[in-house]
C-alpha cells in the first residue's frame, strides 16, 4: 500500500471515528435534554391539577411549609392568609396550637414562607415578620423555644429580606468550588428522615441567597445522599451546587412513582418524609434542578 492510500485510509479512519463520537456524544445530550423536558411537563401537569387548592393534599398543622413551596416553586397562590396583620405566620390557616401541633410554627414552615417571599421579592412582608421577632423576644410564636426560637436563623432571614428585590447575577457569585473542611462527613451523626429534609430546605434557602454552598454543606449533602439515595431533593440540591449533573435526580423523578395523567401518591416513602405531599415535593426539586 503507498503512502498516499496510508493517508486516504487514516482520514477515513479518523472522520469515521470522529463521527461516531459526535453522534453518540449529540444524542446523549439530546437524551439529557429531552428527560429534563419530560419532568418539566409532568411538574406542569402537577400544578394544573393542584391548581389554586394546595391545601386539598396538605396535612393539617403544616400547610405553611408546602403551601410556601408551591407558591414558590409551582403556581401563586395567596399565602398571605398564612400572615396576622403584625407580621406574625401561623403553620396553618385553621388553629393548631395546642391540640394539634407542639407549637404556633416551625422552622420548616418559615423556610416554605421565605422561600415564597424570595421568589415574589416582598421585602415588605419581610419587614413585618422581623418586625415581629424583635417585638417579641426573637420568638415567631408560642410553643417552646427550640420550635419558635428564631434568632439562630437570623442571618439567614435577613439575608433573605437584603435579596428580596434584587435579580440574581451569576457575575456576582463566588467560585463554587469546595472550601476546605476538618470535618468529616463520616463523624455526622445520622441525619435522615423529617430532620435531613428540613436541613435541605435550609441549604436551598442558603444557596439561593448566596449562589454557593460551603464546603461542610456540601459535605453535609453527601451525607445525606449516601443515607437516602432515592431521595431526589438530596441529589438535585447537591449536584446543583457541584458539577451540575442532575441525572440521578432526573431518573428518580422520571420512575413510575411519580404518574404522567394523575398525581403520585400523597406520601411517598423514597422522600423519607412522612405526610409530606409528594406531588409537591416534586415541583420542589424539578425547580432545583431548573436553578430557580
Amino acid at each position: 500500500m503507498s503512502g498516499v492510500e496510508l493517508m486516504r485510509l487514516f482520514v477515513l479512519i479518523f472522520s469515521l471515528f470522529f463521527f461516531s463520537c459526535s453522534y453518540f456524544d449529540k444524542h446523549e445530550d439530546e437524551d439529557t435534554i429531552n428527560s429534563i423536558e419530560s419532568i418539566k411537563v409532568k411538574r406542569d401537569f402537577y400544578v394544573s391539577l393542584i391548581g389554586t387548592n394546595p391545601r386539598a393534599i396538605t396535612t393539617r398543622c403544616d400547610g405553611l411549609t408546602f403551601i410556601g413551596l408551591y407558591d414558590a416553586f409551582g403556581r401563586k397562590i395567596n399565602i398571605y392568609d398564612y400572615e396576622y396583620p403584625n407580621g406574625k405566620w401561623n403553620r396553618d390557616i385553621e388553629p393548631c396550637y395546642p391540640d394539634h401541633s407542639r407549637s404556633e410554627i416551625s422552622a420548616e414552615g418559615i423556610f416554605g414562607m421565605l422561600h415564597s417571599m424570595l421568589t415574589r421579592k416582598d421585602r415588605a412582608a419581610l419587614d413585618r415578620f422581623t418586625g415581629f421577632l424583635e417585638a417579641n423576644g426573637f420568638r415567631a410564636g408560642a410553643g417552646p423555644v427550640e420550635y419558635t426560637g428564631m434568632l439562630h436563623l437570623l442571618p439567614l432571614i435577613n439575608k433573605v429580606r437584603d435579596w428580596t428585590g434584587r435579580s440574581f447575577s451569576k457575575s456576582n457569585v463566588p467560585s463554587l468550588t469546595r472550601e476546605p473542611t476538618d470535618v468529616s462527613k463520616e463523624e455526622f451523626p445520622p441525619i435522615s428522615g423529617y430532620r435531613g429534609n428540613v436541613i435541605a430546605d435550609y441549604l436551598y434557602l442558603r444557596g439561593r441567597v448566596n449562589g454557593y454552598l460551603l464546603g461542610y454543606e456540601l459535605e453535609i449533602l453527601e451525607k445525606l445522599c449516601s443515607e437516602v439515595p432515592q431521595n431526589p431533593i438530596y441529589h438535585a440540591l447537591y449536584h446543583r451546587f457541584t458539577d451540575g449533573d442532575q441525572s440521578r435526580a432526573i431518573d428518580i423523578l422520571s420512575g413510575d412513582e411519580f404518574p404522567k395523567y394523575a398525581l403520585p401518591e400523597k406520601s411517598l416513602p423514597l422522600f423519607d418524609w412522612s405526610d409530606a405531599p409528594s406531588a409537591i415535593l416534586y415541583i420542589y426539586t424539578v425547580a432545583i434542578i431548573e436553578g430557580r
